[in-house]
């Protein structure tokens, strides 16, 4: 049986009990973000008690000397923490919010180089399969593509892939402001591809003329041909080597996209392309 003064002991421990110095979520939220859990801690106690030297850290997270100077030293070199010379030297930490955005920048670069990375590896492994005698993949049909396939900033965008990999030809129905939109982004694979011959082919309706501001390169070469179309819908289709389709259904950038390599509806876009290419040139 407990005694009153166990007892009192007891409740009176129970009341001086005081809650970690450092909240866990927000740990847990800067490690997701890319910061260690010791650098987390550090930068977090920084936070409660700003101008704090080294050795008044080490007792406020109870963490032995080492990992905590090494943390300091690191935060310094992140641009997290920064240190006053004086003796002992102090140290305090950024705004949250200035470190928010500096933890999710640099992780937004990290994904970036990581996409671009895996896209380049997961097409080398392709184009090895296909060379020792493997399966190509498998062909859709017909797919509405996601909207990171579909954006020409992600290194994934499935339409720049197929232009750049062209052997023969690309023909491009589109309008005016999606031609200068392209043009800006996809110019320099234009080039690359007429350089190895592939035939270019543009009808850019809703105008009868236009600056099309190419480079001198695509303007003198005999691969690279444009015609306009006073009328026309407001949508975008592009035919790769006569094998894949693309239809932008709308007339921007954010227009979902529905590609396809069914045979039949391939042929039928290239000829209702090559009918209206004939018929332009006729006037």
């Amino acid at each position: 049986m407990m005694t009153d003064k166990n007892k009192l002991l007891n409740e009176h421990s129970i009341i001086r009990e005081e809650p970690p110095l450092i909240p866990e979520e927000p740990v847990k939220i800067l490690t997701k973000l890319g910061l260690s859990s010791i650098k987390a801690k550090v930068y977090l106690a920084l936070l409660i008690h700003q101008d704090s030297d080294a050795k008044s850290l080490c007792k406020q997270l109870k963490k032995p000397r080492q990992p905590v100077y090494q943390a300091l030293s690191e935060l310094q070199e992140d641009g997290l923490v920064e240190k006053t010379l004086a003796k002992p030297a102090t140290f305090h930490a950024i705004p949250v919010q200035s470190t928010l955005q500096l933890l999710l920048k640099r992780k937004e670069s990290e994904m970036a180089q990581l996409e671009k990375e895996a896209a380049a590896q997961f097409r080398n492994f392709e184009v090895d399969c296909q060379a020792a005698g493997g399966a190509a993949p498998s062909s859709a049909g017909f797919r509405l593509l996601a909207k990171n396939e579909t954006d020409p900033s992600k290194s994934v965008y499935k339409l720049g892939r197929a232009v750049a990999d062209s052997k023969k030809s690309v023909m491009c129905l589109t309008t005016a402001r999606l031609f200068c939109q392209i043009r800006d982004l996809d110019e320099g694979v234009w080039r690359d591809a007429v350089k190895r011959g592939v035939q270019f082919k543009f009808i850019i309706n809703g105008v009868e003329d236009m600056e099309l501001r190419l480079h001198p390169e695509l303007c003198s070469s005999r691969c690279f041909a444009v015609r306009f179309a006073r009328s026309g819908q407001q949508a975008c289709v592009l035919l790769v080597d006569g094998k894949e389709v693309f239809c932008r259904i709308g007339a921007s950038l954010d227009s979902p996209v529905l590609w396809s390599d069914a045979p039949e509806f391939v042929a039928l876009m290239r000829d209702y392309f090559e009918t209206k290419w004939r018929m332009l040139g006729q006037r």
